[in-house]
């Protein structure tokens, strides 16, 4: 059963390998590996041109092998990328897991016999205006990833050690600049980065290595840097490979975080290879926004919805030893020296040998396809090439198992046959050669009037990408009403009693909210939840002064009812669903650059999702009104950007879907509760697509730095 390909490719492929005892596809020892076809077991799958009428599933397109060997592949290369454009151009693919049915460059596989036959097919694209990626097959352990990921381990078994953390620093998994990692050197006790070290560590002595290398992977923020600010899908491919390889080490032994070093660094001087199938090969990037042209060798296991199959129509490179199998599947041997100086009973197993061999590897390349495979058929014109036989198939190579079954299902180019699922396109005599250009005796001529550049184009276009966030954002705009004397810094006001306000407090609080177990209010009373071992843990970094108040803060935040921007209340440990401390990262409106932060909460109540934020700050009141203005004039950019990204991060994109999925925002001020101290928030569609305009109004380069490429000048 497949359930990848759509029924046309089931149906197309089947035809294909049909056992037939004139024109089979698979012969002597791999005749009976197919013995009954394929089903499709997933029938809504299609491929469909722009009006809905069905695309073939079998594309073969031609091609003479009256001209060279060289000729013949370039011939067959430039149809083969012309078919693709069609298909690119016009073709849908419906039924999938896709965003859109449009076909991309990325849904395209170019699986080549050899390599230099994917350099040919790369040249043939390139004239058609298709982008291609030639796929670096082998190399895991040579490039900067294995160096990284021998020195973030070696980091984590000493995190005090200065030039171990200084390397691990400027690698990927931290991302420092030099100028950065010298001045963290010196670190104090409880610095975040020694922190993170040091619970790493902590995985690993405890042999949680499956846990410490998927933390390392998501707590590092690699991907965000390699992929949404660097686009180097190359490295952030081969770190999580790697990873991966490790994880699989650590779990097959027992292993320290040494060992592990010592393994990669074996790696990289090539002592050693994972001991697993394929394990120095790099795996394929499938958003390069580009066709992938690999070898079918390394197509095992692989799929792509349009499967372009290239070359084998010649044998393999000659070599000094040559494996066969005895007769009736006897044991396998080998032949060293040339073949030719072979008795003829072993040149015969030989070329079985390689036979069966290439059927089996035109089997995997013709199975890759989800929706098209674009195939070539050899046919003979007036005389058959020095590499085909008097029918125009290939005397040698992979592809003489499909050619022969394309002939039997299409018949001779004058008397041709329909065959379900499969188009033919007739073959041209010849592709014209490139024109050379006329060459005309060469002056001299007048210099031209030299002509200012635009230096603000320039700078523009110059300008590295910016990342935002709400409080550089807050502060931009303080600062611009200040200046135009519209705008009076406010300064947050000294609590009357209780817990002292300011930033470090604020940090703790919100700490014990992201950390704290919902489950451990259910049933708990104040005294109850605070007499609790977990409790007193929770509290551990408070002043003593303060412990007692804040921990009645967080009793009432997360069990007094807060009431919902909708209508109705919600005790929030008693909430559907519960996200805390979602960092985000998504493109800010109409700029190329980023916006970066973190909701204190996002929880679902009632089938919708609500933003909550935490206050900690002392108000003159915590009414409706006192709210209200607090909020106007210090969070309502915050207000917008939460807004903003919740929906983008809800994948909401029309008013419906807001109306159902989105139920407002809620701001907890913890010093009002629980009499007040609860803003509710709930913009219609039309005033959140007004917020995300207002930000791209905002114009936030006028605060970046000049020398930055922004418009701010010191």
């Amino acid at each position: 059963m497949n359930f990848r390909s759509t029924q046309a490719v089931v149906d197309g492929c089947n035809a294909i390998l049909e056992k037939d005892d004139d024109t089979p596809f698979f012969t002597g020892q791999n005749a009976g590996l197919i013995t009954t076809p394929v089903e499709c077991g997933k029938k809504q799958l299609s491929l469909t041109d722009a009006q809905g009428e069905s695309l073939p599933a079998i594309q073969v397109v031609d091609v003479f092998t009256d001209p060279t060997a060289r000729e013949v592949n370039r011939m067959a290369a430039a149809r083969l990328a012309k078919a693709l454009k069609a298909t690119l151009d016009d073709g849908r693919y419906a039924g999938a897991e896709r965003k859109s049915p449009r076909l991309r460059y990325e849904d395209v596989f170019v699986l080549a016999a050899k390599k230099k036959e994917g350099r040919v097919m790369a040249r043939a694209l390139k004239a058609e205006g298709i982008p291609a990626a030639l796929y670096r097959e082998d190399g895991l352990f040579d490039g900067v990833e294995a160096e990284a990921c021998r020195d973030l381990l070696l980091a984590i078994e000493s995190p005090l050690d200065e030039t171990r953390r200084a390397k691990a620093l400027l690698g990927p998994f931290f991302g420092l600049s030099l100028a950065e990692s010298e001045r963290a050197r010196e670190l104090p006790e409880g610095h975040p980065i020694l922190a993170r070290l040091y619970s790493w560590q902590e995985l690993a002595k405890k042999g949680r290595f499956g846990e410490l290398l998927s933390r390392v992977a998501s707590e590092s923020g690699m991907s965000q840097r390699l992929l949404f600010l660097d686009g180097r899908q190359r490295i952030l491919t081969n770190l999580l490979h790697i990873l991966e390889l490790l994880q699989k080490k650590a779990l097959a032994g027992h292993c320290t975080l040494a060992d592990l070093a010592v393994q990669v660094q074996r790696w990289i001087d090539d002592q050693d290879r994972p001991a697993v199938e394929d394990g120095t090969t790099q795996r394929l990037e499938r958003q390069s926004g580009a066709v992938q042209i690999l070898t079918m060798h390394k197509s095992k296991g692989l799929q792509a919805p349009l499967v372009v199959l290239f070359g084998g129509t010649s044998g393999s490179r000659p070599s000094e030893i040559h494996r066969y199998h005895g007769q009736n599947w006897g044991p396998r041997r080998a032949w060293a020296g040339p073949v030719s100086l072979a008795p003829s009973e072993i040149r015969t197993l030989i070329g079985k040998e390689e036979a069966e061999e290439g059927e089996r590897l035109a089997y995997v390349a013709l199975t890759r396809a989800e929706a098209q495979v674009i195939l070539p058929r050899y046919v003979v014109l007036k005389k058959n090439g020095r590499n085909f036989d008097e029918d125009g198939n290939p005397r040698k190579g992979m592809y003489l198992a499909i050619n022969r079954r394309l002939q039997a299902l299409l018949g001779p180019r004058q008397a041709p046959k329909a065959a379900g699922g499969m188009a033919r396109s007739e073959a041209r005599e010849q592709i014209p050669e490139p024109e050379e250009p006329i060459r005309r005796p060469w002056t001299v001529p007048d210099p031209a009037p030299l002509a200012l550049p635009g230096f603000e184009a320039i700078l523009e276009r110059g300008r590295p990408v910016w990342m935002f966030n709400y409080t550089g954002l807050q502060k931009g705009v303080e600062r611009g009403r200040a200046e135009a004397g519209v705008f009076e810094e406010v300064k947050e006001l000294a609590p009357p009693g209780g817990p002292r306000g300011g930033k470090k407090l604020g940090t703790q609080v919100h700490a014990m909210l992201e950390t704290v177990d919902p489950a451990s209010f259910t049933g708990r009373d104040l005294e109850a939840w605070m007499a609790l071992p977990a409790t007193a843990k929770l509290a551990g970094d408070l002043p003593k002064e303060d412990r007692k108040e804040v921990l009645h803060w967080v009793h009432r935040a997360m069990t007094h009812p807060l009431p919902l921007p909708g209508g109705g209340v919600l005790a929030l440990f008693q909430a559907e669903e519960m996200l805390r401390e979602m960092d985000f990262v998504t493109p800010y409106p109409g700029l190329p650059d980023y916006l970066n932060g973190s909701i204190d909460v996002l929880f679902q109540a009632a089938g919708r999702a609500h933003v909550l934020d935490w206050k900690t700050n002392h108000l003159q009141g915590y009414g409706p009104a006192a709210l209200d203005a607090a909020v106007q004039a210090h969070y309502l950019l915050q207000v917008k950007i939460y807004s903003v990204t919740a929906c983008r991060f809800l994948g909401i994109q029309d008013a419906g879907h807001y109306e159902r999925a989105f139920g407002g925002v809620v701001y907890v001020f913890l010093r009002g509760l629980p009499e007040g101290g609860v803003w509710t928030c709930r913009p219609s569609w039309d005033e959140l697509r007004t917020w995300e305009r207002d930000l791209e109004d905002l114009r936030p380069e006028r605060w970046t730095l000049s020398h930055a490429g922004g418009a701010h000048h010191v």
